[in-house]
C-alpha cells in the first residue's frame, strides 16, 4: 500500500463513540471534510506536522477507500450466501422427491409380494434369504427371524433336494432353470433365475413356484383320454395298424387278416394293395405313397376286399405319422373303417340331388315358342334317366280332339314315330288305361290276360320290350293333359326311389306345361289389349292435334285484343282474361295428352346438355309466381345442394317441377306453405323435395297417383279438375333421366312432400 511506511509514525484519529450511527468508515467522500467530532472532541489543527499532513491525509482516504471495498465484498458474499442457501433449498426439495419415490415403490412392492399367489424368494449370492412373499412362508415354513439366514439351512415341504445346485448353477451360468416338484398333493412348477441389480449386476437368485397342480390333473385326465379313444378306435374300426417309417407293412395286424382274409406274408410290404379293388388298387398306393413322401395325414376311401362276403366293401382309411421330438418319422399309424353303408347312402342322395336339379332347372323353365320342342326332350330324358329305362315318350292332349299328340320319343325303332303319333285316349291300351284311372299303370307286354285288339302290346313285344309304365300330367286342378311312358327291354318294375322322382317329374312337367298354356291364353289377351291401346294412342294423338290446331290462333287472338285495345271495358277485359285462361288450360290439356301419347308410345324425346338444376328451380318459381301470389303461398326456398349440374333437358326438367309447384299451389289452401328444397343425401345424386301443407295424399291412393288418368278419389277430380296426367308425365321426364320420383305425406291433412331424385355431375365438373 503507498505511503505504509508513514502511517505508522503518524497518530490515527480518534474512533466515534459506539453509540454514535456517525462511524468515519460509513462517511463517503467530503462529508469526511466537514465532520465535527462530537461533544468534547473539538477537531484540533495540526501544528507542527509540516508536509506530513498531506500525507496523513491522503493515508486516511485510502483506509476509507479500503473499509469501502470490504464493505462491498461483504455485501457480495452475503448474496452468493443467498444464492448457495436457495440452490441448497432446491436440492433438498429434490431429494425429498426421490425418497417419497423411493418409499412408494418400496410400499408397492411390498403390496406385490403381498398380494401375490405365486411363491417368490429373494436371496443374495450366498443363498441368504433377502425377502420372500406370504405364499413362499407357508411353502417353506418362514418365520420373520428367516430372514439373513442361508435358505438350506431350512427345512420345507418341496421334494425338491437338487434346489442349492440349481441355484449355484444359476449363479454360475447366469442361464434360468426350470423344473416339476411336489410339496405333499400339490405340484409346483420351479423357475430359477438371476436376480440383477440396478447396475445391471448379479445380487443373487429369484425363485418362484407355480402351482400348476390342476394342470397336471389335466394332463393325466387327457391321457387316459387318449387310453380311451384309442380303445374306442380298435373297438369301431375294421382294423388298426403300424408301419414302418417308410410306409411299409412290417408288423403282424391281426385285425387287418380277419379283415381281408390276407396272411401276414402276403400283407407284409406293400401286398395290402392286393386286398384292394382293381379299379382303386392305383389309387390307393399313390394317395398312400404321396402321404409318406410328405410326412403329411392321408385320409382316402377306396374299396377293399370283404372276407367275409366275399365281395367289396367301400373303407376309409387314415393314417397319420408318429414323429420324435426332433421331427423326424418314427412310424406311422393308421386304422380302417367301414364306410359300405354310408358310400350307399351318399350314392342314393346323389342320385336324389341330381334328380332335384333336373327338376329345379325344368321348373324354372320359362318356355318360348322356339324352345317347346326341346322342353319335352328333355323331359323324356329325365324319364327315362329316373328309373333306367330302354325307351320313352311324352304325349299331350289336344284339347279339341281328345287324342294324345306325340311330342318326343326316344330308344324306338324306325316306324315308331308314324305308328303312335297321334292316339286314342279312350282306347284299350297302355296309356288309354292310366288316363282312365288317373293313376300310374305298369304292365308286361306279353300278358296273356291283356286284350290287344289293335295290336300295339304285340308291336312292343316284337321291338323288344317287355314291360312299360305310364304316369299321367295332371294340373292342379286334376285335370289330364299328357302322359309319361317309360320302356324296358327287361321285366321290370320301379322301384320307390323311381316312383318318387318320377312323381315329381310329372308334377313339375304338368306345371310347366299348363303354365305354358295359360302364358299362351295370357299372350293373345294382352295382343288384343296392346291392340286396343294402340288405337287407343292414335286416336287420342288425332284428337289432341286436331283439337291444338284451332285453338292456337284464338289463343293468340285473345292475347293480342288485350294487349293491343286500350279501349276495352273492364267486363269485355275480364271476360277476354277468362277466356284465355281457360283455352290456356285446355292447350296445357291438349299437351299433357300429346306427352302421354309419346310416353306410352317410347317417343318422349330428351335433349341433353350440362344443365344446372337450381337455375331451372329459379326460373319454375319465377314462371309459378302468379298462382303463389293468388292464393297469397308462402314460398320457402333452401338449394343447399353442393353438386347441382347433371346432363339432361332443362325444358322438361322445367316442365316437371312446374308440374310438382303447380300441384302443390293447387291442393295448399291460401295462406299455406310451399317449400322447395335441395340437398345431397350421397355423392353423385341430387334430391329435390317439394312440400306443401295442403291435404295431404290418403295412404291407399300413394301407390296409383303417378297412374296415366288417375287422381286420389273421385272428390279430388270433381273439386279440382284436370285429367290427372300431370304426375304420370313428371315420372316419365324423372326415369327418362334415370332418377326417381317419390310421394309421401304424413296423413290425411298435414301436406305432400314429392321428392326427386336425379344423378348429378361431380361438384368440379360443371
Amino acid at each position: 500500500m503507498p505511503g505504509s511506511e508513514t502511517s505508522e509514525n503518524v497518530p490515527l484519529l480518534p474512533a466515534p463513540p459506539p453509540s454514535s450511527p456517525d462511524h468515519t468508515a460509513e462517511m463517503p467522500g467530503k462529508e469526511m471534510d466537514n465532520f465535527v467530532p462530537p461533544h468534547g472532541h473539538h477537531r484540533q489543527p495540526v501544528v507542527g506536522l509540516g508536509g506530513s499532513a498531506g500525507a496523513l491525509q491522503e493515508e486516511l482516504e485510502q483506509t476509507r477507500q479500503g473499509l469501502r471495498d470490504t464493505e462491498e465484498q461483504h455485501r457480495a458474499s452475503i448474496e452468493e450466501m443467498k444464492a448457495g442457501s436457495e440452490e441448497l433449498q432446491t436440492v433438498n426439495q429434490e431429494l425429498k422427491s426421490h425418497v417419497d419415490e423411493l418409499s412408494q415403490s418400496n410400499t408397492d412392492l411390498r403390496n406385490l409380494m403381498a398380494a401375490t399367489d405365486i411363491a417368490t424368494v429373494f436371496l443374495d449370492r450366498d443363498l441368504r434369504i433377502k425377502h420372500y412373499t406370504p405364499s413362499a412362508a407357508t411353502l417353506f415354513n418362514f418365520i420373520p427371524g428367516d430372514l439373513g439366514r442361508p435358505l438350506l439351512d431350512l427345512t420345507h415341504r418341496l421334494d425338491y433336494p437338487s434346489i442349492d445346485a440349481d441355484a449355484h448353477q444359476v449363479l454360475e451360468t447366469l442361464a434360468p432353470a426350470e423344473r416339476e416338484v411336489q410339496a405333499g398333493d400339490r405340484w409346483y412348477l420351479a423357475r430359477l433365475q438371476p436376480c440383477r441389480t440396478v447396475e445391471d449386476g448379479i445380487g443373487g437368485v429369484v425363485l418362484t413356484f407355480v402351482d400348476i397342480t390342476e394342470r397336471r390333473a389335466a394332463e393325466e385326465r387327457l391321457r387316459l383320454n387318449e387310453q380311451c379313444l384309442r380303445s374306442l378306435v380298435e373297438s369301431h374300426a375294421q382294423a388298426v395298424w403300424e408301419t414302418d417309417p417308410a410306409g411299409l407293412m412290417v408288423k403282424d395286424c391281426p385285425s387287418w387278416r380277419a379283415c381281408t382274409g390276407q396272411s401276414f406274408e402276403e400283407w407284409t410290404g406293400s401286398g395290402w394293395l392286393n386286398a384292394v379293388h382293381p379299379d382303386d388298387r392305383e389309387y390307393a398306393g399313390h394317395q398312400w405313397r404321396k402321404a409318406v413322401e410328405a410326412q403329411r395325414n392321408v385320409n382316402t376311401e377306396f374299396r377293399l376286399r370283404h372276407a367275409e362276403s366275399g365281395g367289396w366293401r367301400w373303407i376309409n382309411t387314415r393314417a397319420s405319422p408318429i414323429l420324435s421330438p426332433e421331427g423326424t418319422v418314427l412310424k406311422w399309424s393308421g386304422m380302417s373303417i367301414d364306410i359300405h353303408a354310408r358310400k350307399e347312402t351318399e350314392e342314393a342322395m346323389a342320385a336324389d340331388l341330381l334328380a332335384m336339379q333336373v327338376l329345379r332347372e325344368l321348373g324354372m323353365r320359362l318356355i318360348p315358342e322356339t324352345e317347346i320342342p326341346s322342353f319335352y326332350a328333355e323331359v323324356n330324358a329325365a324319364a327315362i334317366q329316373f328309373t333306367g329305362a330302354d325307351a320313352g315318350t311324352v304325349q299331350i292332349s289336344d284339347p279339341h280332339t281328345g287324342e294324345l299328340v306325340m311330342l318326343a320319343s326316344h330308344g324306338f325303332p324306325p316306324g315308331h314315330q308314324e305308328r303312335f303319333s297321334r292316339m286314342n285316349a279312350t282306347g284299350i291300351t297302355l296309356c288309354g288305361m292310366a288316363l282312365a284311372s288317373e293313376q300310374r299303370t305298369v304292365i308286361d307286354f306279353d300278358d296273356s290276360n291283356l286284350e290287344d285288339p289293335e295290336g300295339n302290346l304285340r308291336w312292343h313285344v316284337e321291338a323288344g320290350y317287355l314291360s312299360a309304365q305310364s304316369t299321367p300330367l295332371l294340373t292342379r286342378s286334376g285335370r289330364p293333359i299328357g302322359m309319361i311312358s317309360t320302356h324296358w327291354r327287361t321285366r321290370r318294375r320301379l322301384t320307390d326311389r323311381e316312383s318318387r322322382h318320377l312323381d315329381l317329374l310329372a308334377r313339375q312337367a304338368a306345371d310347366v306345361i299348363e303354365q305354358r298354356q295359360a302364358f299362351t291364353e295370357i299372350q293373345a289377351a294382352h295382343q288384343e289389349v296392346e291392340s286396343a291401346g294402340r288405337a287407343k294412342d292414335h286416336f287420342l294423338a288425332v284428337l289432341s292435334h286436331e283439337l291444338r290446331t284451332p285453338l292456337t290462333p284464338v289463343l293468340l287472338a285473345l292475347d293480342h285484343i288485350l294487349h293491343g285495345d286500350s279501349s276495352l271495358t273492364p267486363f269485355m277485359r275480364g271476360s277476354l282474361e277468362m277466356a284465355l285462361r281457360n283455352v290456356g288450360l285446355q292447350v296445357q290439356l291438349i299437351d299433357d295428352l300429346l306427352d302421354m301419347t309419346r310416353i306410352t308410345q317410347g317417343k318422349l324425346e330428351i335433349a341433353r346438355c350440362r344443365t344446372d338444376v337450381h337455375k331451372v328451380l329459379e326460373k319454375t318459381l319465377e314462371i309459378c309466381q302468379p298462382d303463389l301470389l293468388a292464393k297469397r303461398h308462402h314460398p320457402e326456398v333452401d338449394t343447399a345442394a353442393p353438386a347441382h349440374w347433371l346432363e339432361g333437358d332443362a325444358t322438361r326438367l322445367l316442365q316437371l317441377f312446374w308440374n310438382l309447384i303447380k300441384n302443390a299451389c293447387k291442393f295448399t289452401p291460401p295462406g299455406g306453405t310451399v317449400s322447395l328444397a335441395s340437398r345431397n343425401p350421397r355423392p353423385g345424386v341430387i334430391e329435390i323435395t317439394v312440400t306443401d301443407t295442403g291435404m295431404g295424399i290418403k295412404p291407399e291412393a300413394l301407390e296409383r297417383i303417378f297412374e296415366p288418368f288417375t287422381q286420389a278419389d273421385s272428390q279430388v277430380g270433381r273439386r279440382f279438375g284436370g285429367l290427372g296426367l300431370g304426375l304420370a308425365i313428371c315420372k316419365a321426364i324423372t326415369e327418362a333421366h334415370k332418377g326417381t320420383l317419390r310421394a309421401d305425406n304424413s296423413g290425411t291433412g298435414k301436406g305432400a312432400v314429392f321428392t326427386v331424385t336425379l344423378p348429378v355431375l361431380p361438384v368440379d365438373e360443371p
